[in-house]
């Protein structure tokens, strides 16, 4: 993967999160129920409220064309039958979705916790699915990398976003496993952490066109 020059300063965030059929086990192959794409600007960043008032959001819900496992119907609050009217993940919602960065002040960095291992990996076997694709000129970042080099972590310490939140607020965080909620929670516990979280972003982010699909 292509690291951004460490000059590179991101004017946009925007954090990214899905609800799915489940997980990436057992031959199953999860598909997105639903997506949430929450863009903040850098300056909002940088301001001592967690709540940053200059906010574009996105918010799809998708029938991801198969059951939704017990355990992720019981932790979103989506089930195949609430889904099954809604548009599938298809042309549209890619270009949708690539409109909406479009608008966006550049350069633009995409922000999911565990995108690495899940969210990133998942959109991308979905773009492939329809033969589509997001603007080259998009970067991601992986914020659970960020906890863990920066945080101290006693023992097993968890960096779960829930937790991450919990030991910066005090709080259970409002809203978990709800796409919108949790880009919510990522951009408090990030805003929280900046400048450093805004200078680590502009270090580490990588073109979101050099990460594997998951399947």
């Amino acid at each position: 993967m292509a690291a951004a020059n460490v000059s590179t300063r991101f004017n946009s965030f925007v954090f990214f999160d899905t609800e799915t059929t489940g997980l990436h086990k057992d031959e199953h192959r999860p598909s997105i129920t639903e997506l949430c794409l929450l863009a903040v600007h850098r300056e909002d960043m940088q301001t001592r409220d967690t709540e940053a008032r200059v906010v574009n959001k996105l918010l799809v819900c998708l029938n991801p064309g198969q059951p939704v496992q017990p355990r992720a119907e019981e932790m979103s609050g989506l089930s195949h039958d609430m889904l099954e009217s809604e548009s599938p993940f298809n042309p549209d919602v890619v270009r949708l979705v690539s409109l909406f960065l479009g608008r966006l002040t550049s350069p633009v960095c995409l922000v999911a916790h565990n995108g690495n291992e899940f969210d990133f990996l998942l959109l991308h076997s979905e773009l492939y699915k329809v033969d589509g694709a997001l603007p080259e000129s998009i970067y991601c970042v992986d914020s659970l990398i960020y906890f863990r080099q920066t945080r101290e972590s006693p023992g097993r310490q968890s960096f779960s976003l829930g937790e991450v939140y919990r030991r910066s607020f005090g709080e259970d965080p409002h809203d978990a496993h709800s796409a919108e909620g949790d880009c919510v929670t990522l951009m408090k516990v990030t805003k929280e952490s900046s400048p450093d979280f805004l200078q680590w972003v502009d270090d580490n982010a990588v073109r979101l066109n050099t990460i594997s699909k998951m399947y």
